[in-house]
């Protein structure tokens, strides 16, 4: 029976968030216990036909991580493709504090990841940054000055310790003047 389901299985594998199971060679291991069997065939059932929702109370575009597997969308909940992020907003119900990463140049805009916001900063902009680790790389290659401020509380009003950064920065261009972060490579 796992046979014949190996194919609508694989089709979920590929529509289904990477956290929601883990893959054995060429299959799905939906209870992530290390071997492919019957509990996962359950699982695959109960999710077949459902699409993946995910909390956005406020309406800002950023989920704080939970999710919902349902055939009709629930009340507060988006599907992927019409979010910003998919985690990260540090309160669900004000639309005004969203993600861990903030520029503030007369207007506030939101950021999931580091190197979206260095994207999209200005030259002289900050980029405030959560007391949160990043994992990912970071890559400087604009020609612009831009200060990245790390260690604030997850309402950005005080700073109280250090972000950490598990990934690669590389500067190619510009400058980057860096306070209250720690970089493990």
């Amino acid at each position: 029976m796992l046979k014949k389901a190996f194919w609508v299985t694989l089709i979920l594998c590929i529509i289904m968030p990477m956290s929601a199971y883990a893959v054995i060679g060429d299959e799905c291991d939906f209870d992530k216990d290390g071997d492919v069997d019957g509990e996962d065939l359950a699982i695959f059932t109960e999710y077949y036909g459902k699409t993946c929702w995910y909390k956005d109370a406020d309406g800002d575009g950023y989920s704080d991580g939970t999710n919902k597997w349902k055939v009709s969308k629930p009340e507060g909940y988006y599907p992927q493709n019409e979010l910003i992020a998919l985690s990260g907003d540090l309160d669900d119900n004000d639309p005004n504090i969203g993600a861990p990463v903030k520029i503030e140049n007369g207007t506030i805009y939101y950021y999931s990841l580091l190197q979206d916001a260095y994207d999209a900063a200005a030259d002289d902009d900050t980029i405030q940054v959560i007391s949160v680790m990043f994992i990912e790389d970071l890559f400087i290659d604009r020609n612009i000055s831009v200060t990245l401020q790390g260690g604030y509380s997850n309402d950005f009003t005080a700073t109280t310790s250090t972000t950490t950064l598990l990934g690669d920065m590389t500067i190619d261009e510009g400058t980057l003047i860096i306070e209250n972060f720690e970089i493990v490579p």
